[in-house]
């Protein structure tokens, strides 16, 4: 079984560079190939890492970043992780070892731990957006939205065909896979996201990625969508935040740090939602601005 790894890249060098090299030598495997989509305004350092494959799309953002490496991709399976994420040591021969513990699945998700600790900010942000991944979170709802641009694999043939234009990966197929079984939570497939920005620049990534969420949603064109996303933005702030607390209730062990967290995400939340309703009559500069 070979292993295609997609890593999306929007930060400049050397913001990257710890993820880099902790995933370039997993790439000197012949079962291993790592494709590095760099859409950085100016462009990542390609002799700085061997076995890699770049491909340099400056100015473009997560989605179609994804979209692009999945369709340069070669392997059984690929994987998706982005620039601030920490990988293992051994995070490729685990996601390889996953979808052989599990034949029968699509798709693999993997927890995600807050490898950006230090500051509220950053930790607000992290809960927000990851509670529920955490590792040991029992439960997943249906609603879940796996993390589709941090922790997931797929067999590559399986899904290929149906991505055709960016979002289709995060907000068609995978909530999908995951409706219908085929997609499974594999706790031995783990990365921490180390994203720190500060709070101002925290809002900033909230307003674009529901911008781009609801955009993407509402390009496809059918109004009956365009209907459920006012209806969802008005509940958005609410239902994030509550489902954040679920988790706290549920791992003790983060509840305190939730409920400190909870002024900044608040903010945060009221950020994504204004990103929403703006995103309504499309997605705009947000899909490129994202982080």
């Amino acid at each position: 079984m070979r292993l295609s790894v997609v890593v999306t890249c929007t930060q400049p060098w050397p913001e990257v560079r710890g993820c880099l090299d902790r995933i370039a030598p997993q790439a000197r495997c012949d079962d291993v190939e790592i494709i590095v989509v760099d859409g950085s305004a100016g462009g990542l350092d390609a002799a700085a890492a061997d076995h890699v494959t770049w491909l340099r799309l400056p100015g473009r953002g997560p989605h179609e970043l994804r979209l692009a490496g999945v369709a340069e991709a070669h392997g059984d399976v690929v994987a998706i992780t982005e620039d601030h994420c920490d990988v293992a040591p051994d995070w490729c021969a685990q996601v390889l070892a996953a979808h052989v513990r599990h034949p029968d699945a699509v798709a693999i998700a993997g927890p995600v731990t807050n490898g950006a600790a230090e500051h509220f900010a950053d930790r607000a942000s992290f809960f927000l957006v990851h509670a529920r991944n955490l590792p040991e979170h029992d439960g997943r709802p249906v609603d879940w939205f796996p993390p589709a641009g941090s922790n997931v694999s797929y067999k590559l043939p399986r899904i290929k065909c149906a991505l055709q234009r960016p979002g289709d990966l995060e907000l068609v197929v995978t909530p999908q896979l995951w409706a219908d079984g085929s997609l499974v939570l594999d706790e031995g497939v783990v990365v921490a996201h180390s994203q720190s920005l500060g709070l101002r620049a925290h809002a900033v990534n909230h307003f674009h990625s529901g911008r781009a969420h609801a955009g993407l949603v509402a390009e496809r064109g059918i109004p009956a969508r365009r209907r459920a996303l006012v209806r969802d933005a008005l509940a958005f702030p609410r239902r994030l935040i509550s489902a954040t607390l679920d988790v706290g209730r549920a791992l003790p062990e983060h509840s305190r740090e939730i409920r400190s967290a909870l002024p900044a995400m608040a903010l945060l939340a009221g950020a994504a939602t204004a990103g929403y309703l703006a995103g309504i009559a499309g997605p705009g500069s947000s899909l490129r601005r994202l982080r």
